[in-house]
């Protein structure tokens, strides 16, 4: 019996005794008890097991379980000395001392295997949305890499075989066709390239003196040479100088104007109006396009999603997922303002330091 309490009092794991018979009344814990618990050996003495695990059974049917098996092993939680809940694996068995009969309650905490485990499962979920985004990227880069090829084909072969046969104006049409279908690849290109960049973390935020005057001439240029027959109208304070990322400020703005083009009529004029203080820069993009559906807000910025109103309008719903992130990376903010077939508003602020006011050239 000595050697038994020995062991028991040096035991790593946390051992109770208790009394089945007396409102489980506990009559000895080991050092380790008191420890994973949070108690002083004289405060546990005394006290039920039921104030230690709130979801005990009732004990005559712990008292069945124990004479048909001889011991119970289960996970379950105990409350400690403050109230807190903590994961345990338990042993439970019977024993006697001298005509009383005791239940032995052998005890370890699992809060470090249960964090694993919780870490295991939600890596294994992560590589299952990976796999499932994975195969849904190579599905849509295939089909949007195949229209433009399938029409570059088309020109090449109708201007290789009717060349002398067609007029000036159908040869610049197909030319054009071509152009057109190369930049939409591109395009395609570039946003995936920027993709993979923001997920290996290669993508760095590089703030330097930017000259919203030569953003704005370069992304008008761009848009109106990509957009034929299509204009955008910039006003406000495109004439400042601000401290951000120029490449991740152009992707942003050229996105959001190509989107308010693409999503428009061909008679109307998206505008980006900016708006630069001491505290952030400020840029809003309208347009008076098709809108987002309101039940589809939340999910604009995930990754592949396209709105179910975009009906045949070429895309990969990339974009919008690269935008948010660009933001995120000048730690600013994007806002959606938009009714469906009226058109949308997109505002993005982004903190700032003093601005530099540098009187430039005034964009026409």
């Amino acid at each position: 019996m000595l050697s038994f309490k020995y062991s028991t009092d040096t035991s790593p794991d946390g051992i109770m005794w208790f009394l089945p018979s007396n409102n489980c009344e506990l009559i000895y814990a080991n050092s380790s008890a008191c420890k994973l618990l949070g108690y002083e050996e004289d405060e546990l003495k005394g006290i039920s097991f039921f104030d230690i695990d709130p979801l005990a059974c009732a004990i005559h049917k712990l008292n069945d379980h124990i004479r048909e098996e001889n011991e119970i092993n289960k996970e379950c939680v105990f409350r400690k000395k403050g109230g807190t809940l903590i994961p345990i694996e338990t042993s439970t068995s019977l024993f006697s001392i001298g005509k009383k009969q005791c239940v032995r309650k052998s005890f370890r905490d699992i809060s470090k295997r249960k964090e694993d485990e919780q870490r295991l499962l939600q890596n294994l979920e992560k590589e299952k949305e990976l796999s499932s985004m994975k195969s849904l990227f190579v599905n849509i880069v295939s089909h949007e890499f195949r229209t433009p090829l399938t029409s570059i084909s088309g020109s090449v072969d109708l201007l290789e075989n009717y060349w002398e046969k067609l007029d000036e104006g159908k040869r610049q049409k197909q030319m054009s066709s071509i152009k057109t279908s190369i930049r939409r690849m591109v395009k395609i290109m570039e946003d995936i390239l920027t993709l993979g960049k923001l997920q290996s973390q290669e993508s760095k935020f590089k703030p330097q003196q930017v000259s919203l005057n030569n953003l704005c001439q370069k992304i008008k240029e761009d848009l109106e040479l990509s957009m034929e027959n299509r204009s955008i109208e910039i006003k406000g304070d495109f004439f400042k100088q601000i401290y951000a990322d120029e490449t991740l400020l152009y992707f942003i703005l050229v996105n959001l104007l190509s989107n308010a083009l693409k999503y428009s009529p061909a008679d109307t004029t998206p505008t980006l109006t900016i708006t630069v203080n001491e505290k952030q820069a400020c840029f809003e993009v309208e347009d008076k396009g098709i809108g987002i559906p309101e039940e589809e807000k939340d999910k604009l910025f995930n990754l592949f999603h396209r709105c179910k109103n975009v009906s045949n309008i070429k895309g990969m719903g990339i974009g919008m997922f690269l935008v948010k992130n660009s933001v995120d990376l000048h730690k600013g903010t994007i806002e959606i303002s938009s009714q469906e077939s009226k058109g949308s508003k997109f505002v993005v602020r982004l903190p700032l330091g003093e601005p530099l006011l540098v009187p430039q050239k005034q964009f026409p």
